[in-house]
């Protein structure tokens, strides 16, 4: 098994990869790294990391996002003349970042 450690859980032990190391590691450097005097910072740095995390799992176990979703995400910092509406035009938009 390349790129896999064995870990400990429990009192059973189970195979880890390389991208769970990685993705667990800077899950850690995210909760560490917050203002401890911020509030704002903190709470920040635990939906910043139950992020990354949801988003590995989602990944992981194959949740596809719908198409929706992957618009909404698109969209939400954008001035109304940048987005886009189809998913045909967001993955035009994707072709042409991935072309340049």
């Amino acid at each position: 098994m390349m790129n896999s450690k064995i870990i400990k859980k429990g009192n059973d032990f189970e195979v880890g990869t390389n991208e769970e190391d990685n993705v667990l590691e800077t899950a850690v450097k995210m909760l560490e790294i917050y203002d401890r005097t911020s509030k704002i910072s903190m709470n920040m740095a635990i939906h910043n990391t139950k992020n990354l995390l949801q988003s590995f799992l989602d990944e992981k176990n194959g949740v596809v996002r719908s198409d929706k979703w992957r618009i909404d995400q698109y969209n939400r910092n954008r001035p109304r003349e940048e987005q886009v509406h189809t998913i045909e035009a967001l993955d035009e938009i994707i072709d042409e970042w991935c072309n340049e």
